[in-house]
């Protein structure tokens, strides 16, 4: 699978974990805090994939743009790391918690929304039909030994 499929796939899934949590009425660990863990969970392993393998190899292109895109997608992580430190301090039963939630959604769409526009976009243009496809096995595999040792 190339790179910015898995990546999209990524993308569907924490899309699909934030619809989730907005439908979800009750608080406490059995219902938000339960959908937030896990999505702390995906978008963590999604940006280790990102920033170990996906970024680097884009940084390591010719391109200008795509430098510049990478250099502001891991000042994103960066956000939205801390953004995630922050509500897993917070007790889900806290107005606090909601809102906070709802402003990494905001966070993690906007970024989502300008890797697939722009950053694909750059990938397709900058890397062969095969390094993304090599890419994407390595992220795969990548992703299956996050997913052992956090287990």
């Amino acid at each position: 699978m190339k790179a910015t499929l898995l990546l999209r796939k990524d993308h569907e899934k924490v899309r699909e974990l934030f619809d989730q949590f907005r439908q979800t009425k009750a608080s406490g660990h059995n219902g938000k805090r339960s959908i937030f863990e896990e999505i702390r969970r995906e978008l963590t392993f999604h940006s280790n994939i990102e920033t170990e393998l996906f970024y680097p190899e884009l940084h390591n292109s010719t391109s200008t743009v795509a430098d510049d895109l990478v250099r502001s997608a891991v000042e994103d992580h960066r956000r939205i790391e801390r953004l995630l430190d922050e509500i897993a301090s917070i007790n889900s039963n806290e107005k606090k918690f909601e809102a906070k939630v709802g402003e990494l959604i905001d966070s993690v769409d906007a970024h989502i929304n300008v890797e697939e526009d722009q950053m694909f976009m750059e990938a397709r243009l900058n890397l062969s039909e095969q390094r993304l496809e090599e890419l994407g096995l390595e992220m795969e595999a990548r992703k299956r030994i996050l997913s052992q040792v956090a287990a």
